[in-house]
């Protein structure tokens, strides 16, 4: 299967793969929180700031890296295993297929 990025960069790690071979496909990405009120916190992933809903992960707190789908933190890492998996995108971005 041939896969593209939508992006010029993996900040949202969106990836659209052959459309005669299913479509395209949204996987969840990690991001820096950069603050935080109540239930909802913003988040910063080379530049790209987005507001995230937290409520469903507890004791978020500025500093920390979630893995974020559809707008959810759903998950929270640690920096190296963020840092690790942004590596990984940067090299699957400068793939040439």
């Amino acid at each position: 299967m041939t896969e593209e990025l939508l992006r010029d960069s993996v900040l949202l790690r969106i990836l659209r793969t052959n459309p005669n071979e299913g479509g395209s496909m949204c996987l969840a990405v990690p991001m820096k929180v950069i603050s935080v009120k109540g239930k909802k916190a913003f988040a910063d992933l080379g530049g790209v700031k987005r507001e995230i809903d937290i409520s469903l992960v507890k004791n978020i707190k500025v500093g920390d890296y979630i893995i974020v789908h559809a707008g959810f933190a759903i998950q929270k890492l640690n920096k190296k295993e963020a840092l690790n998996t942004l590596e990984l995108f940067k090299q699957i971005k400068n793939e040439t297929y």
